[in-house]
């Protein structure tokens, strides 16, 4: 999902049998999120993690973050198969007519501003009409980015997506970049929550967290 190039972190993918063995350990799990350090449709054996998930834990909600980039019609047609809860696209753009980014422009945050994901995320709000996953779209706050939050609320609104999530920027791992400051975070969520109510798309923050969440993230100020 969002490429690290700081921090330290190991690129890898987690063996498919560690992942079992994890499992095995949460016997009570009712969420399971197949989402890490990256893009987990590049796992090469993403649909065996969620075979084994359903297989171990059948009633567990199965939900996962990506980029879009790799999720096109064949892939979404065997995740819906497996009967996933609730998909989220993380986009820092939207390559739509009256916003700046294209297909190929640079990344921002890591996510490529892709004609290509865009649509992706589209079919797959179709394709999963009739089940019972939703769709989220997500996007972080950054200074200067706040024409393309409205449009991406607009795009979620046409393409049937059931909310827009806002996330307040990590910069733990990403030192040069900047997180907007709190006034400015509450306008670009004051704003976005009006567009959302206007265009009938709920718009939520990730770090709208009860105080008991807050007092447990607190003692990793980096993250949050």
């Amino acid at each position: 999902m969002c490429p690290h190039t700081f921090g330290g972190l190991p690129i890898s993918d987690m063996p498919l049998e560690r992942f079992g063995r994890i499992l095995d350990q949460v016997p009570f799990a009712t969420d399971i999120i197949l989402t890490g350090w990256g893009e987990p449709l590049y796992h090469a054996d993403f649909l065996r993690l969620m075979d084994l998930s359903r297989s171990k834990r059948p009633t567990a909600r199965i939900r996962f973050t990506t980029n879009g980039y790799l999720l096109n019609e064949r892939m979404a047609r065997e995740i819906l198969s497996r009967g996933v809860s609730r998909v989220a696209f993380s986009f820092d753009e939207v390559p739509l007519e009256g916003c700046t980014a294209a297909e190929g422009a640079p990344e921002t945050l890591g996510h490529l501003p892709s004609r290509t994901a865009m649509a992706n995320a589209e079919r797959f709000c179709a394709l999963r009409i009739g089940t019972d996953c939703r769709v989220h779209y997500q996007v972080a706050m950054l200074d200067g980015n706040e024409e393309a939050v409205v449009a991406l609320i607009a795009h979620a609104a046409r393409s049937g997506a059931d909310a827009v999530a806002l996330v307040r920027l990590e910069t733990w791992s990403q030192p040069a970049i900047q997180r907007p400051d709190v006034e400015r975070e509450r306008a670009i969520i004051a704003r976005a929550r009006s567009e959302g109510a206007r265009r009938g798309v709920p718009v939520y923050c990730l770090n709208d967290h009860t105080w008991a969440m807050l007092l447990h993230i607190s003692q990793f100020s980096g993250f949050i």
